[in-house]
């Protein structure tokens, strides 16, 4: 299984439900899950109409509330995946492979990725 696929919005979505694959920085000392501009942007339209700083979405499964990066701060730009959704996983790390394993859903298969670089 790829990065894309590791904690894409739903498994099987209805066609007309968007669905994205986003890529986030893993930071287990964040208290929440939080969205770039940009990736706001896709789920919500354009910035200048965002109507909420907070959506509902399921990130690789779960439901969850997840909320624009604040601009000016250390993560703006930024998507962060928090202790919000790591408190139900499961995280390995396999540094000798430069291997990470993510598993939250026993009806979803673990996700892993390797960095190609090495």
């Amino acid at each position: 299984m790829t990065i894309e696929d590791m904690l894409q919005r739903r498994k099987d979505p209805p066609k007309d439900t968007p669905s994205l694959n986003i890529f986030f920085l893993v930071d287990n000392t964040a208290p929440a899950t939080y969205l770039s501009a940009v990736a706001m942007e896709e789920l919500q339209g354009n910035q200048e109409n965002f109507l909420r700083r907070e959506i509902r979405a399921h990130v690789h499964g779960k439901l969850m509330s997840l909320f624009l990066s604040p601009p000016g701060s250390h993560i703006a730009g930024l998507n962060v995946l928090g202790s919000d959704f790591l408190r139900d996983c499961q995280l390995w790390t396999d540094y000798s492979r430069s291997e990470c394993t993510l598993s939250n859903n026993p009806r979803l298969p673990p996700s892993t990725y390797t960095n190609p670089s090495t």
